[in-house]
C-alpha cells in the first residue's frame, strides 16, 4: 500500500479523517498522500437577473476564494504532521464526489480511499441519502469509512464481517491479503448465525477462510441471539477492542438493490469502528 487518498470538505469530520490518514501514512511509510476536495458548479446569475436558487457572481467568487484559502491552510497543517518520506498531492476537482474519487484512483493507482462519515440510522439514510451510501455504491475502489468518534491509530486487530454463505473469490482474497499484510493484525471473522449453528456449507466456508488467513491467526466467532450484525460487532468490539472492520460489498444494480438488504451499508451507518469496504 503506497498511495492513499483522503477526501476533505473542510468539516470537523473530514479533519479527523485527514489526521487519521496522516498518522497512517507515517506509521506505514505511505509514499504519496493525495488530498482531494470536490465541488459541483452552482448556477450563477449576473446583476440583471433574478435567481433565488442561484448565486450572484460576487457570491460565487467569494465561495471559490474561501475554498482555495481553506485548502491552503489545510495543506499547511498536513505538512507539519507528515514525515518527509511521504509526499502530499493536493487536488481540487469540479465533479461529484464518487466520479472524482474514481477518476483519481484510476489515474494515480490509489490503494485506499479514506472518507470521514457521520453514522446514521437506516431510516435517516433512506430519506436523506448520505456520503456513506455514495461511497459504498458508487466508489469502485477500497474505501475506509471513518466515524469521528474513533481513535487515531493504525489497526492492529481486524474484524472481518464474514457471511459464510459463499466462499471468498480469488480477487477478494488478494485484496484481503494486501491490507492484512500491511496492518499485520490478528483477524476475527464474525458471523451472525440465525439458526443457532452453521450448516454444512457454512462450516466448509468457515474452515476454508481460516486456512486462507492462517498467517493472521484468524479465528471464527459465531454470534447468536443478536438482532443484527452491526449490533453484534459493536458489542464484540466493546470487549475486545479491535481497530478495524472489513466488509465485502457485492455491487448490485438499482432494481436488485431495492430487494436486497446491504450488510455493508448497515455496518457503515451504525458501526462505531473504521469500516474498510472491499467491492466484489
Amino acid at each position: 500500500m503506497r498511495r492513499v487518498l483522503v477526501v476533505t470538505d473542510f468539516s470537523a469530520i473530514a479533519d479527523h479523517a485527514v489526521d487519521y490518514a496522516c498518522n497512517l501514512a507515517n506509521k506505514l511509510n505511505i509514499e504519496h498522500l493525495f488530498l482531494l476536495n470536490t465541488y459541483e458548479n452552482v448556477p450563477v446569475y449576473d446583476s440583471g437577473e433574478a435567481g433565488s436558487l442561484a448565486l450572484s457572481m460576487q457570491e460565487a467568487d467569494e465561495l471559490e476564494q474561501s475554498r482555495i484559502e481553506s485548502f491552503k491552510l489545510l495543506q499547511q497543517r498536513i505538512s507539519v504532521q507528515l514525515h518527509d518520506t511521504t509526499s502530499l498531492v493536493p487536488l481540487i476537482i469540479n465533479d461529484a464526489l464518487p466520479n472524482a474519487v474514481n477518476q483519481v484512483c484510476k489515474e494515480e493507482g490509489i490503494d485506499m480511499v479514506i472518507i470521514g462519515v457521520k453514522p446514521q440510522d437506516n431510516l435517516e439514510a433512506l430519506f436523506l441519502g448520505s456520503t456513506i451510501q455514495k461511497a459504498v455504491d458508487q466508489i469502485n475502489y477500497p474505501v475506509l469509512l471513518l466515524p469521528k468518534c474513533v481513535s487515531i491509530a493504525v489497526p492492529q486487530n481486524v474484524i472481518l464481517a464474514a457471511p459464510f454463505r459463499e466462499p471468498l473469490t480469488q480477487s477478494i482474497q488478494i485484496k484481503l491479503h494486501k491490507f492484512l499484510h500491511r496492518f499485520n493484525g490478528k483477524v476475527t471473522a464474525i458471523h451472525r448465525c440465525l439458526k443457532g449453528e452453521l450448516n454444512e456449507k457454512e462450516s466448509r466456508n468457515a474452515t476454508a477462510l481460516q486456512i486462507q488467513l492462517q498467517n493472521y491467526n484468524c479465528q471464527v466467532h459465531i454470534i447468536k441471539e443478536v438482532e443484527d450484525l452491526p449490533t453484534a460487532i459493536n458489542n464484540y468490539a466493546d470487549s475486545n477492542t479491535p481497530a478495524l472492520v472489513i466488509s465485502i460489498h457485492k455491487m448490485r444494480g438499482f432494481i436488485a438493490g431495492l430487494f436486497h438488504k446491504s450488510v455493508t451499508k448497515s455496518l457503515a451507518w451504525r458501526c462505531n469502528l473504521p469500516l474498510l469496504v472491499l467491492h466484489m
